[in-house]
C-alpha cells in the first residue's frame, strides 16, 4: 500500500540522520593531527599564555637595551658585576623566547601533544640547569659577587628546583606533563631577567 505521510516524513529523516552522521562524529572527535602538521580544530594548549611570554621577553630585552643607551657610558666603563648582571638579563630573555616558542614548529610536525611538551620541557629543563650552572661558576670561580647575595642564591636554588622539575615532567615522573610546570618555568626566567634588570637601573641611580 502507499506510505502513509508520517511514515514517509520518519524514513527521509532517519536518512538525512544517516548522511549527516560521519560529519557529526568528525566535529564532535577529539582533535588529531593531520599528515601534513596541522590541527583538525582548536590550536596548541597554552597558546596564548605563551604568546604573552614571548611578547614580554622581547619587550624585557628591548628596555634593557634602552636602558643600557641612556646610561651613556659605554661597557668598557662598566664593572664585571654590571656586565654579569646585563648579560643574564639577555640571556634569560632569549631563553625565555625561544622557549615559549619552540612548542610551535614541533606542533607541526605532526607528534601528538605529549611528545611536544615532552620535547619542550626536557630543552627548557637543560637550558635552566645550564644556565643556573653558569651563575654559580661565574660567582665562585670569576670572584664576581652578585650585588644582592640572597635574593642570587634564592634564584640559584628555585631554578635548580624548577629544572629538576621539568626533566621529570618530561619523562612524566612523579609530576604531569604538559605546559603547566613549562609556563611556571618561563615565568621564574622573567622574574629573574627582570630581577637582574631592577637592580642594575637601581645602582646606576644611585652612582648617578
Amino acid at each position: 500500500g502507499r506510505l502513509t505521510s508520517w511514515e514517509a516524513h520518519a524514513g527521509l529523516a532517519r536518512c538525512d540522520g544517516l548522511r549527516h552522521a560521519p560529519a557529526t562524529r568528525l566535529r564532535t572527535g577529539p582533535r588529531r593531527a593531520r599528515s601534513d602538521g596541522s590541527r583538525q580544530e582548536g590550536g596548541l594548549q597554552g597558546e596564548a599564555a605563551l604568546l604573552s611570554i614571548a611578547e614580554i621577553s622581547v619587550a624585557l630585552a628591548g628596555f634593557s637595551s634602552v636602558v643600557i643607551a641612556l646610561r651613556g657610558a659605554g661597557p668598557a666603563a662598566w664593572s664585571a658585576q654590571d656586565r654579569f648582571g646585563l648579560g643574564n638579563v639577555l640571556g634569560a630573555s632569549v631563553g625565555t623566547l625561544v622557549g615559549s616558542l619552540l612548542p610551535f614548529p614541533l606542533s607541526y610536525l605532526g607528534w601528538s601533544d605529549e611528545v611536544v611538551w615532552g620535547i619542550t620541557n626536557a630543552a627548557v629543563g637543560v637550558l635552566i640547569l645550564a644556565a643556573v650552572g653558569m651563575l654559580v661558576f661565574t660567582v665562585t670561580k670569576s670572584a664576581i659577587p652578585p650585588r644582592t647575595p640572597r635574593v642570587f642564591w634564592s634564584f640559584v636554588a628555585s631554578g635548580f628546583l624548577v629544572a629538576v622539575l621539568l626533566l621529570l615532567a618530561a619523562l612524566d615522573l612523579v609530576v604531569p606533563g604538559g605546559p603547566a610546570l613549562l609556563l611556571f618555568g618561563l615565568i621564574w626566567a622573567l622574574v629573574a631577567a627582570f630581577a637582574q634588570l631592577a637592580t642594575f637601573v637601581l645602582v646606576s641611580w644611585s652612582a648617578g
